[in-house]
Parts: C-alpha cells; structure tokens; sequence
C-alpha cells in the first residue's frame, strides 16, 4: 500500500486539447518544490473507453500544477509501484520550472476488472500524488448486493437503555447509494448533533450498485472531509480530505482484504485495526488509535444479516465514523452472512436476541428488526 505522500489536487476536464505550457519566472514564490493547482482531487475517476494518445489531440483531462525545477511525472501501478501502470500516458513525461499544464491519457480497459494507477509528479526530490481508477468495461457491483432483501432498506437505527435514548441514526438514499447519516448522542445533558454528507459516483446496475469514488464530510468536521478510492466494490485507499491546498498534507488510509474478500487490516490517519474472520463472519477486531485500543469479539446467530445497510458495524463493531459508513455502504468487502448472537468487548456486549418488527407506543407494529441485549433495545427502521 501507499506510503504518506504529500498530495495536492489536479484539474478536472471531461474533454481537453492535448497541451502543455511552461513559463518560468525567476521572482516566483512557490509554496513548494512542485504542487497540483486549481481543485485537488485525491482520487479521480475515468471511464473504460481510451482517451486517446499524445498525437490524437484529446486528453481524458489536464492537470495543472507549479514546479520550482525540473521536474517530471510518470503513473505506477498501485498495488506494485516498482511496476509502471502502461495504461496511462502523458503528452509529456518531463519538463522545467514554472506552472504547467499536462494532458492525460488512459488506453481502453476491456476487462471485467476496474484498475488502478498512482501518478506521481516530482521536483527536487519532492512527490505529490493522487489515485486514478479506471473503470471497467461493465460496471463492478455491490460485492453483497445478493445478500440484501429487497424491502429492507434502513431508515433509522435507535438505542435504548430501558426509557432512556443514548443513540440515533437516520439515512437518506440517492440512486441506490447512502446520501446522509445523521447521528444525535445523547449523555445526560444536550443532545449532540452530526450530520454526515455522503456523495459518490453511485451507478445502478442489474446487480447492485456500482461506486469508485466516495466523498464524506461531516457537519463538525474541521476539515473538508475524507475522500475514498472504490475498487471492484471494495475500498482501495482513503484520504482525510476530499482536496487540499498545496501547503497541506494529505494523511493515507490503507484497507487489506484476504482471499475471500473479507476485510483484513484497516491502517492510518491515527487508526489501526485487525479483523479476524471464520468462513462468514467477522469474529473479531483488535483496534488501536487517537488513545484508545481494545478488542472486540463476536459469536454468530443464525439471523441473516440482509438489510441495505450492513448491521454488524452498528452492533458492537466500533470504527471510526467515516469508516462505519462505508461498512454501512457495503463497501469495506464481503459482509457477515449473519448478526452476532453475543458481542463481548464493545459499546454493545452481551447476548442478543432478535425479532422481526418494531411496535410502537400505540402498540402498532412497523417494518423493521428490533434487537435486545441486556437494558438495551436497538430498532432497526426499514421504509414502508
């Protein structure tokens, strides 16, 4: 996986003429040996169709960027940057001092397999990068887009302990595809409040909903967010900004997944986890990070565990935000066939029993899952 590179953000053009410009000037300041200008994409998406060659004179998009020497760019393949990725090409692999501006190109991808490159430009021994993924001739689904029941798609997720409300969660869905995650705590006092905004370049297909690229920003969030690399429906590397500045740094997160395509190891930006499995489900997580470590252990039931949103991480299996939604989304591998029938470690732990339905105040009963454990009672909302 990636190492931390300092990342800036390149220019997005659907279309450009093939060009590349240079003026150097003696008296210019830069903020770096070499940085990306104008809007900063940590991971940029291209179709299966080729974009064309230097000599053809379409570019599948420009980047701009300053460089205070020589400098020159080149792609890699991601998962072995000792490898050159020969699917991309430049109009030009090198140049000197001054701001540039450099077409792009991506040969044809005609397999059933998305692809993914890390192009890297270089001045004065300084690296700045971003992630680019092709994708496939047909789009890659949902990988657990047969384990979900039609008309389970989750609304809202409450906790109770006895009469007492400690956690909410409320969903909103475009094409297909998680748009929202609100989230209110409670402790005591005031409710706290945090709105997470979810957009993605979510495809419906015949079998699931295909996505290479999520971006997360959170209503609190002193940053921009995080931005997320999809690659055949698992997520390939993450950013905790959606863009950045040319005098900031953008931290890496790195996700692992074994041969079964269950997640493995979650690794960076001040987390770090470890996932056991046995042949359907997650049966533990040894986590470390911002202070905190722990783990968390899980038996399974014989409940499916087939709703839109993946369940597991919402009972006992504790991430980061970002990260749980992207679990929620179905994205972070294969999911537990099942729900756990004990959870020991977590926020939730103890035995679980479930059933079908939730019955309100009027004693009324809804779509929807309630599950018990100890005091609490968690009701899973599905949409009527």
């Amino acid at each position: 996986m990636n190492k931390l590179f300092k990342m800036a953000g390149a220019m997005a053009l659907t279309a450009v003429a093939v060009t590349i410009s240079s003026c150097s000037d003696d008296d210019k300041d830069y903020l770096a040996d070499i940085y990306f200008t104008g809007s900063a994409p940590a991971v940029r998406v291209v179709e299966a169709a080729a974009s064309g060659t230097p000599a053809s004179g379409i570019a599948a998009f420009s980047l701009t960027f300053d460089a205070a020497g020589s400098w020159t760019i080149q792609a890699v393949d991601y998962f072995n940057q000792e490898q050159t990725a020969d699917w991309v090409s430049f109009y030009a692999p090198a140049g000197g001092e001054g701001s540039q501006i450099v077409g792009v190109y991506t040969a044809a991808n005609t397999s059933s397999q998305e692809r993914a490159a890390l192009v890297k430009a270089t001045c004065n021994g300084t690296v700045t990068s971003f992630t680019l993924i092709q994708q496939a001739a047909a789009p890659v689904p949902n990988p657990n887009a047969d384990a979900i029941a039609e008309k389970k798609q989750v609304t809202e997720i409450i906790c109770m302990n006895g009469e007492n409300l400690l956690w909410s969660y409320d969903f909103t869905y475009d094409k297909g595809a998680l748009a929202t995650m609100n989230v209110v705590t409670y402790n005591g006092e005031e409710p706290t409040h945090k709105t997470y905004t979810i957009t993605s370049d979510a495809r419906s297909t015949a079998s699931g909903v295909a996505i290479n690229k999520v971006n997360i920003k959170s209503s609190t969030a002193t940053m921009n967010g995080q931005t997320f690399g999809v690659l055949n429906g698992k997520v390939l590397t993450g950013y905790d900004v959606i863009s950045v500045q040319p005098d900031m740094t953008g931290r890496l997160i790195s996700f692992d997944y074994n041969n079964a395509a269950q997640l493995t190891a979650v690794d960076g930006m001040e987390f770090n986890g470890k996932y056991t499995w046995n042949a359907t489900d997650l049966t533990a997580m040894d986590f470390s990070g911002n202070g905190a470590s722990g783990k968390v252990s899980a038996s399974y039931s014989q409940q499916p565990n087939d709703a839109s949103l993946d369940l597991v991480w919402f009972l006992g299996y504790g991430m980061n935000p970002e990260n749980q939604i992207l679990g929620a989304m179905n994205l972070l591998g294969k999911r537990s066939a099942n729900l756990p029938a004990s959870v020991s470690g977590g926020d939730l732990s103890g035995q679980l029993t479930y059933t079908d339905g939730i019955t309100d105040i009027n004693n009324k009963t809804h779509a929807g899952l309630t599950v018990k454990c100890g005091s609490r009672t968690i009701t899973v909302a599905y949409a009527e």
